[in-house]
């Protein structure tokens, strides 16, 4: 199996939870995607988790998807750690003293990288299906940039997969 090949049931099920509704899942899934991509590569991208992380991230998705302005590495990390930790979209206020919450929105009506000040909060707002794809093209960079890699090439076999049973299938 190639890397791109591991990684496209993910990428495939986010995109399917995105188009079935089930906004909760996509988010879990665009949240951890780069934790699964940095961890194939220790050495460069680093140790501890939040370190490789947030490397990752800014090595593939924050100026590429143009997050210079708004979110960091560490917010997104924060973030990911609220949300898959604790079910909340509240980030620490010492990564970004200006923001307080990321919320996602769906639906049609598409708001996607607008601040709102709403009480005495800032939330940053993102439109999840962009979301998905923007981190859907980051890991297709990734995957493209990881070819050569032989600490990865060593590391992806490591990464799930899912066995059907209505398959024959070798354990």
């Amino acid at each position: 199996m190639t890397l791109q090949e591991k990684l496209d049931p993910f990428l495939k099920d986010m995109q399917s939870c995105i188009e079935k509704g089930q906004y909760y899942a996509a988010l879990t899934v665009a949240l951890t995607l780069p934790d699964i991509c940095a961890s194939l590569d220790k050495n460069y991208f680093g140790n501890p988790a939040g370190e490789r992380y947030e490397n990752w991230m800014n090595q593939y998705f924050i100026h590429q998807n143009n997050y210079d302005q708004s979110l960091n590495a560490k917010d997104f990390y924060k973030l990911r750690c609220a949300y898959i930790h604790a079910g909340t979209d509240n980030i620490s206020k010492k990564s970004n003293p200006i923001l307080s919450r990321v919320r996602f929105t769906y639906g049609s009506n598409a708001i996607h990288r607008v601040g709102i000040q709403y009480s005495t909060e800032n939330i940053f707002v993102l439109y999840l299906p962009c979301f998905c794809q923007e981190m859907r093209n980051s890991v297709i960079d990734f995957i493209g940039d990881s070819n050569d890699n032989q600490n990865i090439t060593k590391n992806y076999e490591k990464i799930t997969t899912l066995l059907n049973t209505d398959d024959s299938f070798i354990i």
